[in-house]
């Protein structure tokens, strides 16, 4: 038995999510081998509690507070609201700032790659029929590394939604790992000459008008609401809160950009704001999704993360460098926006200063929107 003080403790929400940041942060930002998990740490640790709770509760050590659950579905849909909504601005920016034909076509490419990718997973469904498809839904979700498809997939799902971010805990790592490693391969020793190198250049008026970041987040989440209510005429479908928040965003972010004239964009500005409401969603969702963890897992759902992993990047590679010829950079530059991994565009960054940000953003942009489309449909 555990000491009633000791319950109490992990009995307060508030405690159990601040222990999870610090210790996410804390792991986050280890760097082994120019790999680091990021955010994604605070899904791991909020699953590591979640399994520990559920085991102290099998054995009668502990008792969940009868509104944990609901407690930790508000905290996981404000993480969702304020990360989706984040990445919106800054897409919007980015598509204001600087789009040209090019970036039309990685746009295509990052769309084709996330397609790729789902219609694996419907054909491995098809296949598999032992498989449970909330499971595998998630399984996509983190193949792809995409959260905003991770909350939409949580919103439509009806039956056990709790295997979403489960699955999703499974195939995230890997995904992260293997495409580090596929865009750095691709990458290889980079270019001599320097490009355009799409910066944040901003005079002081600029810097000030556009320091209220959180009040373009608000109106982001407000409109992002109306938009995820609405149904398309005669059906009964809609793009929820998650493509709500996505399309608002980019509204958002499209005439800031338009408004304060910002002909340049950085992909990270907000990063701040994006990573604390990824952690808070990754939290509430594996807390709650923890306790099954252990049962779900098997060895045919992480290869199935793998390859719902490696086979979009190689669509990517074959579409960027060997049909449209484009260089390696911007081929794996490509590659890490259609994969909407963060830490793969990290890693290049380290390794060449001089990289076009657009061509991450262009298919960053077609990745996610494809993603939470699929998902949503």
């Amino acid at each position: 038995m555990l000491p009633d003080f000791i319950k109490e403790i992990l009995s307060s929400p508030i405690f159990l999510v601040f222990v999870i940041l610090a210790l996410g942060r804390v792991m986050g930002n280890l760097n082994i081998f120019n790999i680091s998990i990021g955010p994604a740490a605070a899904l791991v640790f909020s699953v590591a509690f979640g399994i520990l709770l559920s085991f102290a509760s099998d054995k009668g050590w502990y008792t969940f507070n009868s509104s944990f659950e609901s407690q930790m579905n508000f905290l996981s849909s404000l993480g969702s609201s304020l990360f989706i909504s984040v990445v919106g601005i800054n897409t919007g920016y980015g598509l204001v700032g600087s789009f040209r034909k090019k970036h039309i076509f990685f746009l295509f490419v990052g769309i084709v790659m996330t397609l790729s990718s789902f219609f694996l997973m419907k054909l491995i469904d098809i296949a598999d029929s032992d498989i449970d498809s909330s499971l595998l839904l998630g399984i996509f979700c983190g193949s792809v590394t995409s959260t905003p498809a991770l909350s939409a997939a949580c919103e439509a799902v009806s039956d056990n939604t709790f295997m979403v971010p489960v699955g999703y805990s499974i195939s995230y790592l890997p995904a992260v790992i293997f495409t580090v490693m596929f865009v750095q391969l691709v990458f290889g020793k980079g270019r001599e000459q320097k490009i355009g190198v799409y910066a944040p250049k901003f005079r002081k008026k600029e810097r000030e008008k556009n320091s209220d970041l959180i009040l373009q987040i608000a109106l982001s989440a407000f409109i992002g609401v109306i938009l995820g209510e609405i149904s398309f005429p005669g059906t009964e479908f809609s793009i929820g809160s998650s493509g709500g928040f996505l399309a608002a965003g980019v509204l958002v972010g499209g005439f800031s950009g338009i408004f304060l004239r910002k002909k340049q964009y950085d992909f990270f500005e907000g990063a701040s704001f994006r990573r604390l409401g990824l952690e808070l969603f990754f939290i509430g969702q594996g807390l709650v999704s923890g306790g099954y963890f252990i049962g779900a897992i098997e060895w045919k759902s992480i290869f199935y993360g793998i390859i719902l992993t490696i086979v979009p990047m190689i669509v990517g590679y074959i579409f960027t460098h060997i049909l449209a010829s484009k260089d390696k950079v911007d081929s794996a530059c490509v590659l890490a926006g259609g994969m909407t991994s963060s830490p793969a565009i990290a890693v290049l960054q380290q390794r060449s200063e001089n990289l076009d940000l657009t061509a991450y953003t262009s298919a960053y942009f077609g990745a996610l929107v494809a993603a939470v489309l699929c998902v949503t449909i």
